[in-house]
């Protein structure tokens, strides 16, 4: 089982229970793909592109039935890490494995988070 992350706000995981899939964010749509991230983009991903008030959580993916329509995108120095995109619609629920909450704190740098894994 090939595992990847993905992290979203509590209202798009609210909405994503009802319809059974995750929608692409805005940016997804531009590239046509999924941003997924390896576990230790998460925290940083979640720092750069999410506010404490939307209660970002991570989303614990299995890829293996998509695994085959993931990009790797080399390392960058503002990203120091393999970057995965799925080119799929959606993440569906039945790919979901868990989800785990970010802790949110304020350092001097500014906002941060911490993975909490269940």
């Amino acid at each position: 089982m090939s595992i990847l992350y993905r992290v979203i706000s509590e209202k798009v995981w609210l909405e994503a229970q009802k319809t059974g899939r995750v929608p692409r964010c805005g940016n997804d749509g531009k590239l046509d793909c999924v941003h997924l991230n390896l576990e230790e983009a998460v925290e940083t991903i979640a720092a750069r592109f999410f506010k404490v008030e939307e209660h970002p959580l991570v989303l614990e993916v299995d890829v293996t039935s998509f695994e085959n329509k993931i990009e790797w995108l080399d390392a960058t120095p503002d990203d120091p890490w393999k970057q995965p995109r799925a080119k799929i619609q959606n993440l569906h629920l039945k790919d979901i494995l868990k989800v785990h909450s970010l802790e949110p704190s304020l350092k001097e740098g500014g906002l941060s988070y911490r993975l909490i894994k269940k």
